[in-house]
């Protein structure tokens, strides 16, 4: 039983380390803004998106759709021990994403955000 509430008390303490709060497509800056929580404070963090599982799908608005999972991950390399409750808002600009790419559904935990073919 001790081995049990040591293991909640672990995974419980990490399992909230990194939160996507909410996520959104500005069409006008062609880029994602996504904002995250997370626990730390004596070390600056670094964050990348990885969009992963993708899968070419048709929708009736969009036409063929990559519908992909959205990971926000920590790659600050650090174990940052602070406890101290973080807010940040990542900007991810798409001009790199390729048009072959595009329309993109990312999943977030918050949502799932469209990101559309890019007009030019």
């Amino acid at each position: 039983m001790k081995a049990l509430v040591m293991f909640l008390l672990l995974t419980s303490s990490f399992a909230f380390a990194l939160q996507v709060t909410h996520a959104a497509y500005n069409q006008p800056a062609d880029q994602l803004e996504i904002q995250i929580q997370y626990q730390g404070g004596c070390f600056e963090h670094r964050f990348e998106l990885h969009l992963v599982n993708c899968a070419l799908a048709r929708t009736e608005n969009n036409g063929l759709v990559n519908i992909c999972d959205a990971n926000v991950v920590d790659i600050t390399g650090v174990e940052d021990r602070c406890q101290t409750p973080m807010k940040r808002q990542l900007v991810v600009p798409l001009a790199t994403v390729g048009a072959t790419l595009r329309p993109i559904l990312a999943g977030f935990e918050s949502g799932v955000v469209l990101v559309p073919k890019k007009s030019y």
